[in-house]
């Protein structure tokens, strides 16, 4: 039987014959609800190609007890389409099962495939990346920092386990990562004390007091793994040892919303008087308890700003237009107007402000900035 490589695939409908192994394989969760949407896996060809391919949540049943990860199969009868969202990795197009799609095993052929894929991202890739949804981020480096395990509250009012590492990476830039869920766990204390590789899949790049990573349900970890990247990290650090080290967890930002109102209270007039001189790689966090005097409905404090210029964006049907870039940005970012309200500007030029309804009274969260 003749198989098609995974880069000759098109969009076109064709009916093709592929000889693959499963990479990695993984269930994709909603993380708003916590419900299954998918099983995704990559797949790799016998020419070092990869794609992504999906199996909707209505078809799991037929084919999850026929795939395992680190076994090749023989897949036909699928479909290829455009991925647009999520994409584990830089391949364009994904595979998605049909009901008719056939699978069958080879057995006795793993070896000649590859262990493992990535696409270990820069900096400046990371930075291109930022708060956009198309495609995720591998990432390896160096262990530098790691907190324990905190509990978080999620939009859903429920405890979820974080764990906050930092690792440096080939550039030599520092980079956070939020691991959420089971992979708060992966990483044991073991690690404090001894240089630590550490490989960090599919993560979604956010802005969050700097650049920083947070994991998906597709996210893999690993550490210390043989591959001849882990080598070369180790050797450019061989004459100074990165030696990981514990953090302390920020108290003000555990239990619930009620209970964090206790911790690092401050009164609004104290807000206004704090210096700018901190440190820019620690992050604060205050709370004060306050009574809405009046909204002032009639001052045009805010505008939504073109990501790329910052100038201001008019609203068009459902998307905002950049006049100075003369195009309509991927992304348009509420921006605090400096020349209105010099009241409210003494209190959120230098910050992110929060108000979060407690009962008759709101809460006011203000971390600093750098």
């Amino acid at each position: 039987m003749a198989y098609k490589n995974l880069s000759d695939l098109t969009t076109s409908g064709q009916t093709w014959n592929i000889k693959v192994k499963v990479i990695r394989m993984w269930d994709s969760i909603n993380p708003s609800t916590d419900e299954l949407i998918s099983i995704d896996m990559i797949l790799m060809d016998d020419q070092g190609d990869t794609m992504h391919a999906t199996i909707w949540k209505n078809m799991i049943d037929t084919y999850k007890s026929k795939i395992n990860e680190g076994s090749v199969y023989v897949f036909s009868n699928f479909k290829v389409v455009q991925s647009t969202k999520y994409r584990p990795i830089s391949n364009e197009n994904k595979i998605t099962f049909a009901y008719n799609t056939k699978v069958k095993e080879v057995k006795g052929a793993s070896d000649d495939f590859s262990d493992y894929y990535f696409e270990f991202a820069t900096k400046y890739t990371l930075e291109e990346r930022k708060e956009k949804d198309k495609q995720c981020s591998d990432v390896i480096g160096l262990l530098t920092h790691m907190k324990p395990i905190e509990s978080k509250i999620t939009k859903r009012n429920t405890a979820t386990d974080i764990r906050e590492i930092k690792i440096m990476i080939p550039e030599g830039d520092k980079i956070r990562i939020t691991l959420w869920g089971r992979l708060a766990h992966h990483l044991s204390d073991d690690v404090i004390g001894h240089q630590t590789v550490v490989i960090v899949t599919s993560t979604m790049v956010q802005i969050f007091y700097g650049l920083s990573l947070k994991s998906t349900s597709a996210t893999r970890l690993y550490t210390n793994l043989d591959i001849p990247e882990t080598s070369e990290l180790l050797r450019s650090h061989s004459t100074e040892e990165i030696i990981p080290q514990m953090m302390e967890i920020d108290k003000s930002t555990q239990g619930t919303m009620e209970e964090q109102m206790f911790y690092r209270r401050r009164t609004i007039q104290e807000l206004t008087a704090i210096r700018h001189d901190n440190p820019i790689d620690q992050d604060f966090v205050f709370t004060t308890i306050a009574t809405i005097d009046r909204l002032e409905e009639n001052i045009q404090w805010w505008y939504m700003s073109c990501d790329v210029c910052n100038k201001i964006c008019t609203k068009e049907s459902d998307s905002y237009y950049c006049t100075y870039c003369n195009k309509y940005p991927e992304r348009a970012t509420p921006t605090t107007n400096n020349n209105n309200n010099q009241a409210f500007q003494s209190q959120t030029s230098w910050g992110r402000l929060e108000l979060k309804p407690i009962r008759s009274r709101s809460q006011v969260m203000v971390p600093e900035r750098g």
